[in-house]
């Protein structure tokens, strides 16, 4: 996965998540461990310093499950909320939604 990311774009941001803190939740703590996401994290940063023009940027995740990506408004909800509905007429796959605010805080780092 890592390798196929840095084949297909020379940067990806992703949210910097501090997993030691998240794992703490014993609700989720088994789900976020299972997934691997830091060792996962670990292997793309490695082979994107091996890799010439690839980077990885970790941006600061605050809110970007509660931010709507089309007006910028902070909409509370649930982890259990899928979709991001916004009083903007925004209504967005909340993953997507995600998405869109790290690549905005991303692009934004970059300059």
């Amino acid at each position: 996965m890592a390798h196929d990311l840095l084949d297909k774009y020379d940067t990806i941001y992703r949210e910097d998540l501090q997993i030691k803190n998240m794992v703490k939740n014993h609700k989720f703590a088994k789900s976020i461990s299972d997934a691997g996401w830091e060792i996962f994290f670990n292997i793309l940063e490695a082979k994107a310093k091996r890799t010439l023009g690839k980077r990885v940027v970790a941006v600061d995740p605050q809110y970007t499950s509660q931010e709507c990506s089309g007006c910028g408004l902070i909409v509370k909800k649930t982890l259990g909320d899928r979709i991001d509905k916004c009083g903007c007429g925004l209504a967005l796959d909340r993953d997507i939604n995600v998405a869109i605010n790290i690549l905005r805080k991303g692009l934004t780092l970059a300059c």
